[in-house]
C-alpha cells in the first residue's frame, strides 16, 4: 500500500520507480480535497555531484519543454523546489516504462514481436522528430525514456533532464550501469548528445526488443556491424533460428553506424514510417495495447482497482487551512486508508476463505486414511501373533509326542503301550483342533484385512476423480473468465480505434463556428498600415478560414472600402495582406483540430 504524504500542493501516492536522478512517484492533484487529476512526481537526489548546476539548468529547459505538445510526447507540467526539495511533475499515464517491460518479457518467455517493435520506435523517432523541430534537443534516449499504457499508447518522457544527462552522469559514473548498453560512447566523451546520437539509440532499443540483447559490448560498438546483424536471431523465434528479416537489417545498419548513418531524427522516422506503410508489416495500437494486457494482466488490473479507488477518495484531510505551511509530509486520512485497508482485507478474506476450507477438507482426509492405515496395522500384527501362536502349538505338540512315545517305549507292558497310544491320539486329536481353529481365526483376519485394503484404495481413487473434477471445473471457469475478459477488452480497445479514426477522419475538416467546442483564438496579430495619406476611414468586415494549425489561409472581404476608390480597395489588400499573417489556436471539436471560419472585424 502506498504511504500517501503531502507535498506543496501535491498527494504522493504510490514510488513506482527509482532514477539516477532521483526517484518517481505516481502524484494526486486535489485542490479543493477533490481529485481532479494524477501526475508522475520525479523527486530529484541534491546530494549528487554537480546537481546544483544540473537544477538550475532544468529551469531554463523547462521554459522549452513546457511548450511542447507533440502527440507522443508526456507533457512537463512544473519545476520546482517545496519544502527544500526539488521536483519536476510530469503527465501520468497508467502503465509501464520500455525498461520495466523488457525486464518483465525476459522473465515472462513473451517477447516483443517485429509489430510491437516497430510502433514503439516509429512512435518514439515522431517525438524526438518534434522535440528537434520546435529547438528542444534530446541527446539521452534509453528505454526508460519510453513508456507504453495499458491501452497501447507511446509517449517520450525525459525532455526535461535528457539533454543534461550525459554531463551529470560523467560526474557520477556509478549511475551510468543501467544505460550503459543504449548510449553510443561518442555522448560519453562530449558529454552531449546529437541527433546522430539519438538514432544510434533507437536502433540500440530495437536490437534489444528484437532479439532480447545488447548491441553495444561492454559499452563500445563492435568492430563488425553488419556481422553482428546477420547473426542476430529474433527473441519471438518459434524454433530459435529466424534472422532480423532483410528490410528492418539495412535500416539498423545504417542507423547504427553514427558517422556515416541517418543525421537526423526525421530522416530515420521517414525510413521507418516507409516501412510500416509498405504491407509487410501492420503495427497498431490494439495490438501492443493486447501485448501489453498480456504481459500484465494481474498488474494491471490491480493497478485499475487502486486508480478507481484513489479518484473517488476525499482529500480535503490532507491540507491546513489555505494550503500552506505544509511542513512535514502528512500521512494518509483515516477515511482513505480505512478504504484502502478494506479493500485489502476483502481480497485476503475471500482468498483466505478457499484456502482454509480446502486446507480443512485435506486435513480431514488425511486424518480418515490415516485411522485406516492404524486399523490395518492392528491386523498386520494380529496375524504375526496368530502365526506365531500355531507355531508354538505346533512346536509343543511335536515335543508331547515325542515325550509320549518316550514313556511308551519305556514301558514294557503291551497293554500299557496300548494306553499310551490311545493317550498320544487323542492328544494329536486336541492339538489338531486347535491348530484348524487358530488357522479359521487367521483366514478371517486376512480376509477382513483385504476388505478393508480394498476400501481404502477405492476411497483413494475417488478422492482424486472428485479432485480431478474439481480441478477440470476450476480450469474450465478460469478459461471462461479469461474469455470473457479477453472479449470486453477486445470490444473496449476496438471501441476506442473506432473514436480514435472518426478523430482522425475529422482532424482537418471545415466545420462551421456554431458546432466547435473551443473557437480559434489570436494569439499573434499585427496591425495593418494604412497610411492616413490615403483617407480612408471605417469598418471592413471579413471572414478568415482558421486551418488545423491555427494558420489564416484564406479571407473573404464582406464588407470593405470598394466605394472609396482606389485607395479603398488598396486599403483592403494591405488588411487581407495582414490578417493572413495572424496566427490562432486551432477551432477544436471533438478533442480535434479543425478548419473553421470566423469573423473579423478591423476599424481604421
Amino acid at each position: 500500500m502506498a504511504d500517501y504524504q503531502v507535498l506543496g500542493s501535491y498527494i504522493i501516492s504510490e514510488k513506482m520507480r527509482e532514477t539516477p536522478v532521483g526517484s518517481m512517484h505516481r502524484g494526486i492533484v486535489a485542490p479543493d480535497g477533490s481529485f481532479e487529476k494524477f501526475v508522475f512526481i520525479n523527486r530529484f537526489n541534491s546530494q549528487l555531484t554537480g546537481f546544483q548546476t544540473f537544477f538550475r539548468a532544468l529551469g531554463n529547459q523547462y521554459r522549452t519543454v513546457s511548450k511542447l505538445n507533440g502527440a507522443f510526447i508526456a507533457t512537463v507540467e512544473e519545476v520546482d523546489q517545496i519544502d527544500d526539495e526539488n521536483i519536476s511533475v510530469v503527465e501520468f499515464a497508467d502503465g509501464k516504462f520500455l525498461d520495466e517491460a523488457i525486464h518483465r518479457s525476459t522473465e515472462e518467455g513473451f517477447p516483443f514481436s517485429i509489430d510491437h517493435v516497430l510502433l514503439i520506435a516509429s512512435k518514439t523517432s515522431a517525438a524526438l522528430a518534434y522535440c528537434y523541430e520546435k529547438g528542444s534537443p534530446y541527446g539521452f534516449l534509453t528505454p526508460a525514456s519510453i513508456h507504453l499504457s495499458f491501452e497501447g499508447d507511446v509517449k517520450l518522457y525525459d525532455t526535461l533532464t535528457a539533454p543534461l544527462m550525459p554531463s551529470l552522469l560523467n560526474q557520477n559514473p556509478e549511475q551510468k550501469e543501467e544505460y550503459i548498453d543504449y548510449i553510443h560512447p561518442d555522448v560519453w566523451k562530449s558529454g552531449k548528445g546529437t541527433q546522430a546520437g539519438d538514432v544510434f539509440s533507437i536502433a540500440a532499443i530495437i536490437f534489444k526488443l528484437l532479439t532480447g540483447k545488447s548491441f553495444l559490448e561492454n559499452g563500445q560498438v563492435p568492430a563488425d556491424i553488419k556481422g553482428k546483424l546477420d547473426a542476430a536471431v529474433l527473441g519471438s523465434s518459434s524454433f530459435g533460428d529466424d534472422p532480423i528479416p532483410d528490410d528492418v537489417k539495412d535500416i539498423l545498419l545504417k542507423a547504427l553506424d553514427i558517422n556515416n548513418g541517418y543525421k537526423t531524427v526525421q530522416e530515420f522516422n521517414d525510413v521507418l514510417e516507409n516501412l510500416i506503410f509498405s504491407g509487410d508489416y501492420s503495427p497498431t495500437t490494439f495490438n501492443l495495447a493486447f501485448f501489453m494486457h498480456s504481459l500484465y494482466r494481474e498488474q494491471s488490473e490491480q493497478s485499475a482497482k487502486l486508480l478507481d479507488l484513489e479518484k473517488t477518495a476525499n482529500y480535503a484531510g490532507y491540507f491546513v487551512s489555505g494550503g500552506e505551511g505544509f511542513g512535514e509530509a502528512k500521512k494518509m486520512s483515516k477515511g482513505l486508508l480505512a478504504g484502502l485497508v478494506a479493500l485489502v482485507v476483502v481480497v485476503a478474506i475471500v482468498g483466505g476463505y478457499f484456502f482454509v476450507q480446502k486446507k480443512k477438507a485435506d486435513a480431514a482426509r488425511r486424518l480418515a486414511e490415516q485411522k485406516q492405515m492404524e486399523e490395518i496395522a492392528k491386523q498386520k500384527e494380529l496375524e504375526k501373533q496368530k502365526d506365531a501362536e500355531i507355531a508354538k502349538m505346533k512346536a509343543d505338540m511335536d515335543a508331547q509326542l515325542k515325550k509320549i512315545m518316550a514313556e511308551a517305549q519305556a514301558e514294557a507292558d503291551q497293554k500299557a503301550k496300548a494306553i499310551l497310544l490311545k493317550k498320544v491320539e487323542q492328544e494329536r486329536q486336541k492339538q489338531m483342533e486347535q491348530i484348524r481353529k487358530a488357522e479359521a481365526e487367521k483366514k478371517r483376519i486376512e480376509a477382513e484385512t483385504r476388505k478393508k485394503e480394498a476400501l481404502l484404495r477405492q476411497q483413494r481413487e475417488n478422492e482424486k476423480k472428485k479432485e480431478a473434477a474439481l480441478l477440470a471445473e476450476k480450469k474450465k471457469q478460469q478459461e471462461l473468465k479469461k474469455k470473457q475478459e479477453e472479449e470486453a477488452r477486445k470490444k473496449k480497445l476496438e471501441e476506442q480505434k473506432k473514436l480514435e479514426a472518426a478523430k482522425k477522419a475529422l482532424f482537418g475538416q471545415l466545420v462551421g463556428l456554431s458546432e466547435v467546442d473551443t473557437p480559434p483564438k489570436a494569439i499573434v496579430k499585427e496591425n495593418p498600415r494604412i497610411s492616413a495619406a490615403w483617407r480612408v476611414r471605417g469598418t471592413i468586415s471579413l471572414m478568415a478560414l482558421v486551418d488545423e494549425n491555427g494558420n489564416v489561409i484564406q479571407v473573404k472581404v464582406l464588407h470593405g472600402f470598394s466605394g472609396s476608390g482606389r485607395n479603398g480597395k488598396l486599403a483592403e489588400r494591405r488588411i487581407v495582406e495582414t490578417v493572413k499573417k495572424w496566427k490562432y489556436t486551432p477551432g477544436m471539436k471533438d478533442g480535434v483540430a479543425v478548419k473553421v471560419w470566423v469573423p473579423i472585424y478591423i476599424k481604421i
